[in-house]
């Protein structure tokens, strides 16, 4: 979401050095599933990562936060 945002802001100054632009529209659901489509890959490659190694794996629905 960080790199739609700095791209938004980049088309946003285009006319700032010289190039003509029309005004952007952002679809925030698109980025948004673009994030999770990079985040669904980049989670599947790490778990397949870690159980490919001798190593337990302990999965909760929570998350841990420590006391």
């Amino acid at each position: 979401m960080i790199g739609a945002a700095r791209t938004a802001y980049i088309a946003g100054r285009a006319q700032n050095f010289g190039i003509p632009s029309d005004p952007s529209r952002i679809d925030l659901a698109k980025v948004i599933a673009r994030k999770d489509e990079v985040v669904g890959q980049s989670l599947e490659s790490l778990t397949k990562s870690i159980q490919s190694t001798p190593i337990s794996i302990i999965s909760t629905e929570k998350p841990y936060l420590p006391i």
